[in-house]
């Protein structure tokens, strides 16, 4: 069995607060934020605000996160995660879903298209790439490993009326 599987954090994860999944979906909504911003300056130079909301924020980094912890809670998950190679793939087909729908949802509601892969090898219709779903895979697979065992020790130390707070701050 894989090295990851045994860490307590697997064995025992569960959020068990609803504030610990919004604080949780918050900050990474945020380094998703600093990951865009970072990736814009280093290809072209200057700083363009990637957030679609008032604030350093991309929901859909927090939400996909917040969506594999959440799937975490499940059995058949856990089986999956024994196998570290295995969890890259659900996670990156499952993040990859989730950028596809949110695409196209935001296209219809909203008349924009926020990104376009259009000319990037191994797109569909412009809306996901090999290459994005090959970075959610690895990031979905840190923050499973890493990220959230990390955010639920850290977590785990506030009381509930502490948590309340931290999450209307955010």
């Amino acid at each position: 069995t894989s090295v990851f599987y045994h860490s307590a954090f697997i064995q025992r994860l569960h959020f068990r607060f609803l504030p610990d999944l919004a604080c949780h979906d918050r900050r990474i909504s945020g380094v998703g934020w600093l990951w865009e911003v970072g990736l814009f300056i280093f290809n072209y130079g200057v700083f363009v605000n990637r957030g679609t909301l008032y604030g350093p924020w991309l929901p859909i980094y927090g939400t996909g996160c917040t969506l594999i912890i959440i799937a975490t809670q499940f059995k058949t998950f856990r089986k999956i995660l024994k196998k570290p190679f295995l969890t890259f793939f659900v996670v990156m087909i499952g993040c990859t879903v989730i950028e596809y729908l949110t695409s196209w949802y935001i296209e219809i509601v909203n008349g924009v298209r926020y990104w376009d892969y259009t000319g990037i090898f191994c797109n569909i219709n412009g809306r996901v790439c090999l290459e994005s779903a090959i970075f959610f895979g690895i990031g979905g697979s840190i923050c499973v490993y890493f990220i959230a065992p990390f955010l639920e020790r850290l977590i785990q130390k506030f009381d509930n009326k502490k948590k309340i707070a931290a999450c209307i701050i955010l």
